[in-house]
């Protein structure tokens, strides 16, 4: 009788730092201060929502241009 073979699953998984990127609470905060001004509508607050878009986008191409040892 043959012996059978257990395949052996492989993780992509990267690991991760110990510490956190500050960029990373810093998108997160941007990320939430936008979900929360969703219901609004004014003029006023689309030129606010644009500005947090231009700040979440900032903090993302700063977090994307780190060495991949920072992240």
């Amino acid at each position: 009788m043959a012996a059978q073979t257990i395949p052996r699953a492989c993780s992509n998984s990267l690991p991760l730092p110990s510490r956190p990127n500050p960029l990373v609470s810093e998108i997160d905060e941007h990320l939430k201060r936008l979900r929360d001004s969703e219901a609004t509508s004014t003029s006023l607050s689309i030129s606010h929502k644009l500005n947090g878009l231009q700040d979440l986008y900032d903090c993302v191409d700063k977090l994307l241009q780190l060495p991949f040892s920072q992240q």
